[in-house]
């Protein structure tokens, strides 16, 4: 049979039950049994979600259904049947931007975790159709767009405001979002290609225009230096997809589009650590378009969403990609030098605060994302480092080290666009699809400078060891100093907590004088008789008390405890970027754009 024989529909026109209504037509001819299965994971967000949880009530027209495996079902066809019709309710309960989500006012649809795909037994190409009936005065937000068409005749899709398109295959499908609500599109030609950004508040604010501008003035500058360092859009059109929030941040590429997720104080007057974060995302997710989507690790360059994917190189295409983001934020001059190292300020408290390079090596740390880095525990920070953190960190030592032995003729971003165009998607010279560790050490060493930094790569993603920030600062004659001098004198726990009805526990840093007393949840009633009922009151009885003895109580269980402990001299935690820089500094701060 010609044409595609795999048809997606969905309806959200009942958003007030949180449920979509599901239907996926396959047309025949059949073998006498097959099986669908729910992926369970989407690209770019690697923790095991599965989404089948969320299905309710499937039911199969043309076949008989049953359930085959945790995230499966095996049909098999009636003798007669022509096409096999399946249904069913799917809930989309959670706001963030690796989930469904339907409320009233927005529809935010991940293709992964609301349609079951085809798997063992039955091959019907990969050309698909996807069709979506909304209320009247909603309109679709997706990188779809790019395929309209009729809407498929071949069975009642009901709706008056119903949309369809053809993607080519079931991947430029899965690798999108749909976001369907009553917002305005706000359109710009940038660098030759069409961009689109449709804003959503969670709280149904107004959000004024001036705020809209701004937004799409920095991606403007943005989309422009990225053009300057990879050369010319691979794509006709992209689309930013913006939440705004009470407080719940994220960010999610995809081929053609992002969802983001920001704080809505962002958009804010004098908000400018919120705003920072928000370019900072926003250029995260767009870098995303090469260093992800395009170039890939070896085993992602087909994807399997049945079962955990693997590669030791999460530190690159993530920790890398945070480093360049900031980076081309800053030579784009959506931010400032000050904002750079404002922000620099913000991760190095992080970075100092863990201890997790003694038990884990950056390679490591990508290998287990899939158990570790979205399923933390009070004890993560002591024995795990973060692909993103410390990979950044390791690429901005990396780059300062090839400044210095090239004399300021090669950084680290040109490695990303060398890399790109030798083994990613849309690549006009093209070697290679997929890279491998050492493709990237021999990019690497092939760079004037490079020839020698081999084995400080190796190095530093491969051994349990920490990358040393002051030695790379120095490089571009600058270094740390302590932001609050004198803090040593205040006593100190190393407790991270929580302040949700009570002062509660959540975790401890490895060098705490309590780590082996107190315990996640327990709640702090008071210091030395002083009664607490936050951090501020917290850190008020503990002042200038610094290497004496004090008395805790706390609640474990219910049950109230005391004990005493010689409280710590908090350390001057040196993280703030002085110093002008030198001439290799200034190469940091130069645009592609005026090479």
């Amino acid at each position: 049979m010609a044409g595609p024989r795999i048809h997606h529909f969905v309806s959200c026109l009942d958003g007030a039950s949180r449920l979509l209504s599901i239907r996926l037509l396959l047309l025949g001819p059949f073998s006498s049994s097959f099986d669908i299965e729910m992926p369970r994971w989407v690209p770019g967000s690697y923790l095991i979600r599965e989404p089948l949880a969320h299905v309710r009530d499937i039911s199969a027209d043309g076949a008989s259904i049953s359930r085959k495996a945790e995230n499966a079902y095996r049909l098999r066809p009636n003798a007669d049947s022509e096409e096999i019709l399946i249904s069913y309710d799917l809930l989309c309960p959670d706001l963030t931007v690796r989930t469904n989500h339907l409320d009233n006012t927005h529809l935010h649809l991940v293709p992964t975790f609301t349609w079951f795909m085809p798997s063992k037994g039955w091959n019907a190409g990969s050309e698909c159709t996807v069709t979506l009936s909304m209320p009247d005065d909603w309109s679709a937000a997706t990188q779809l767009h790019t395929y309209p068409i009729k809407t498929p005749n071949h069975v009642d899709w009901k709706g008056s405001n119903v949309v369809s398109w053809a993607p080519p295959t079931i991947d430029e499908l899965y690798d999108g979002v749909i976001e369907a609500d009553a917002c305005p599109n706000h359109s710009r030609m940038m660098s030759g290609v069409m961009h689109h950004l449709r804003i959503w508040d969670a709280g149904g604010q107004v959000v004024e225009d001036e705020a809209v501008e701004r937004i799409l003035d920095s991606m403007d500058k943005l989309v422009a230096e990225f053009v300057a360092l990879f050369g010319p859009l691979p794509y006709e059109e992209y689309w930013t997809i913006l939440f705004l929030t009470g407080g719940a941040r994220g960010g999610l590429e995809h081929l053609r589009s992002q969802t983001s997720m920001v704080p809505r104080k962002a958009l804010w007057p004098h908000q400018d650590d919120a705003w920072r974060d928000l370019v900072s995302l926003l250029s995260h997710e767009y870098l995303h378009v090469w260093n992800v989507k395009r170039l890939r690790p070896k085993e992602f360059v087909e994807y399997d969403l049945s079962k955990e994917s693997r590669t030791d190189l999460l530190w690159w295409f993530e920790g890398g990609t945070s480093w360049l983001g900031d980076i081309i934020c800053l030579k784009s001059g959506v931010w400032s030098e000050k904002d750079w190292r404002k922000d620099l300020e913000r991760k190095m408290k992080r970075f100092l605060a863990g201890d997790g390079n003694r038990h884990q090596s950056l390679t490591t740390s990508s290998h287990e994302a899939w158990i570790h880095l979205y399923r933390p525990h009070p004890y993560s920070r002591e024995s795990t480092i973060s692909y993103y953190l410390e990979g950044e960190m390791v690429m901005m030592c990396i780059d300062a080290e090839l400044r210095k032995r090239s004399k300021g003729e090669s950084g680290l971003e040109t490695l990303f666009a060398m890399l790109w165009k030798r083994h990613g998607l849309d690549s006009p010279v093209l070697e290679e699809l997929g890279i491998r560790h050492a493709d990237i050490r021999k990019g690497l060493t092939s760079m004037v400078g490079g020839k020698r930094l081999g084995i400080m790569l190796d190095s530093l993603t491969k051994q349990k060891i920490k990358p040393n920030l002051e030695a790379a600062m120095k490089i571009f004659g600058l270094s740390f100093e302590a932001t609050e001098k004198g803090k040593e004198k205040q006593a100190w726990l190393g407790l991270r907590l929580s302040q949700k009805n009570g002062l509660n526990v959540v975790g401890l840093q490895h060098d705490s004088c309590v780590r082996n007393i107190l315990m996640p949840d327990d709640e702090l009633i008071s210091v030395d008789g002083i009664r607490l009922r936050n951090s501020s009151e917290l850190r008020d009885a503990l002042a200038g008390k610094a290497g004496t003895e004090v008395e805790i109580m706390i609640s474990r269980h219910n049950s109230i405890q005391q004990f005493k402990v010689v409280a710590a001299a908090q350390q001057e935690a040196k993280v703030k970027l002085v110093g002008k820089g030198n001439k290799l500094w200034k190469t940091m701060l130069e645009s592609a754009q005026d090479s």
